[in-house]
């Protein structure tokens, strides 16, 4: 009771001071006394200001305004290559009312979801903006996303979307995928195969190429291709000082740019006793892309073979220091990450 009494003692002051105010300047001028007639429109400011705020009363808008998260999207991507990530634009109604909005893009390559919505104040809606760079070459393509919103207080929002294709990344291609070399424990000569360095992709393909092993030597260390070009190193293997054994060691051929950096290519040296016999063995490489490498087996039974020898990703080896007046068997197999296959058909060679 006491505090409904409050609250009408409050509204009949507020009453009491109006009245009061309309009576002061009725007195003064009557037609002021028109202007605050309720059929009336208020002007902002002036009298009717001055009443809001002596009366504690607040004016909202009913028209809507719009307003985005962002006024540039950018994208980029390679030739060839995969669409870059999707991106948002958010629309937020900071005005009153409802503000009701469709968007628009002339460019093929972009693409808006959705493109209309209607949101209330305060409310916000986004919108997905993605790119499709197939059968775009290397170019920077631009184009505007236009947020239409009629009625509002800025029906026109451009927000500018700009695509950067570079020019597909080089590729690293090589041939032989492995080299081979066989020599005479003794020898001094050294033997040489010839190594090509291709850049089978695009731009330009600046590679080095390295090795670790000491019997192991390059004529040319570094290089630069444009698409298509091929460079030749000449690879060189020096038994000096080595004993009969098989020797295995990896060439890399190293570049940033390159999509597949780095590449290696297995170079192997078997230094045979003067008085053994060789055998090199050949195989057609597995069709299977998950094949990581192949072993070789070797035996003097039929289907009777020792421990194998990992010889990685070649498709030829060679197996040394066979004892004369033999037989010898052979046989491969492939492995990958989930184990290793049968025997490949079993070969064999007379060691005279």
């Amino acid at each position: 009771m006491f505090a409904l009494h409050g609250f009408l003692d409050q509204r009949l002051k507020k009453f009491f001071l109006l009245c009061l105010v309309l009576s002061c300047l009725s007195s003064i001028n009557p037609q002021w006394a028109g202007a605050v007639a309720p059929d009336q429109p208020y002007k902002k400011g002036g009298l009717k200001g001055f009443m809001e705020r002596l009366l504690g009363i607040q004016s909202t808008s009913s028209t809507p305004t719009t307003s985005t998260s962002t006024s540039s999207l950018t994208f980029t991507a390679a030739e060839g290559s995969a669409n870059p990530a999707t991106q948002t634009l958010t629309i937020t109604n900071t005005g009153g009312g409802t503000l009701s909005w469709t968007a628009s893009e002339p460019a093929t390559w972009l693409s808006l979801n959705p493109t209309s919505g209607a949101m209330t104040a305060g409310q916000s809606n986004v919108i997905t903006v993605g790119v499709n760079i197939a059968g775009l070459t290397a170019n920077t393509y631009s184009s505007t996303i236009t947020i239409s919103a009629p009625g509002s207080t800025n029906p026109t929002q451009q927000i500018s979307a700009t695509l950067t294709v570079s020019p597909p990344p080089p590729i690293i291609g090589l041939g032989p995928i492995s080299l081979s070399f066989t020599m005479v424990e003794g020898a001094t000569n050294s033997g040489s195969q010839t190594l090509n360095i291709t850049n089978t992709g695009q731009g330009t393909l600046n590679w080095t190429a390295s090795e670790t092993a000491s019997w192991m030597s390059l004529n040319s260390t570094a290089g630069s291709l444009t698409a298509g070009q091929s460079n030749a190193v000449t690879v060189a293997a020096n038994p000096t000082g080595l004993t009969a054994n098989v020797y295995t060691a990896p060439l890399t051929i190293a570049a940033s740019c390159a999509t597949n950096n780095p590449q290696q290519v297995l170079v192997t040296l078997a230094i045979t006793s003067p008085s053994s016999g060789t055998a090199t063995l050949t195989w057609d490489p597995e069709t299977d892309l998950s094949v990581k490498g192949y072993k070789v087996y070797a035996g003097t039974s039929p289907n009777v073979y020792g421990a194998p020898v990992d010889v990685g990703n070649v498709t030829t080896f060679p197996i040394i220091n066979l004892q004369s007046g033999k037989t010898y068997y052979f046989a491969v197999t492939a492995y990958n990450s989930a184990g290793e296959s049968g025997y490949s058909n079993e070969a064999s060679k007379i060691i005279p």
